[in-house]
């Protein structure tokens, strides 16, 4: 079901994250984007491309990890 809204007369923050649900039913959850950050380098990922900024060479590499695991071909 749906979380409420109130509760006690007090505005219920919504819950961050996302049902299980699909999962345990035997299906699939929606594809969404993964975001990193670490010590200055970025990244997206979504579904088999990887969107990397690298902040020693100030620039974007993209990545098809499905056929390139190891990030080796910049597209």
């Amino acid at each position: 079901g749906e979380d409420p809204e109130t509760r006690k007369g007090k505005r219920i923050v919504p819950r961050a994250g996302i049902s299980l649900r699909p999962i345990l039913a035997g299906g699939r959850l929606p594809e969404r984007p993964l975001f990193f950050e670490h010590e200055g380098n970025r990244a997206i990922r979504l579904g088999k491309w990887k969107l990397v900024w690298t902040n020693f060479d100030k620039r974007w590499e993209l990545y098809d990890i499905k056929v390139d695991r190891s990030e080796i071909n910049d597209l």
